[in-house]
């Protein structure tokens, strides 16, 4: 009677495998570079099954996006670009309707323009 009570004592409980996996939680962290990584293979995938030679515009660009964190972060970022290329078409829009035959002039301006946007 002894050794079946000791037997049942020094039994250890079973480890459900369904308990382990309730209580299994990726931390934020992980989640990101899961979902950076699988955009990342699948960019290339999608690249290579098109037979496109250069995968790697799209790479760079996933990167960068998962560079600069969250979702909000890189829809600014795309609404600044827009914003950007829609000042820069009126901008070369204007100087040609100034200077349509002078492209001397139209270059000199088109040129003293763009240096003080960037300075």
């Amino acid at each position: 009677m002894e050794a079946a009570a000791a037997a049942t004592e020094s039994r250890q409980p079973t480890l459900n495998p369904a308990e382990l996996l309730r209580h299994f939680t990726l931390s934020e962290k992980m989640k990101f570079a899961i979902k950076a990584s699988l955009s990342l293979v699948l960019a290339y995938l999608i690249a290579f099954s098109q037979g496109w030679s250069n995968a790697t515009t799209a790479v760079t660009t996933i990167m960068l996006i998962a560079a600069t964190g969250s979702l909000g972060d890189s829809v600014m970022k795309g609404v600044l670009r827009v914003i950007g290329t829609v000042i820069g078409a009126v901008i070369g829009m204007v100087l040609i309707a100034l200077f349509p035959q002078e492209r001397a002039l139209y270059l000199l301006s088109a040129s003293l323009i763009v240096t003080l946007m960037l300075y």
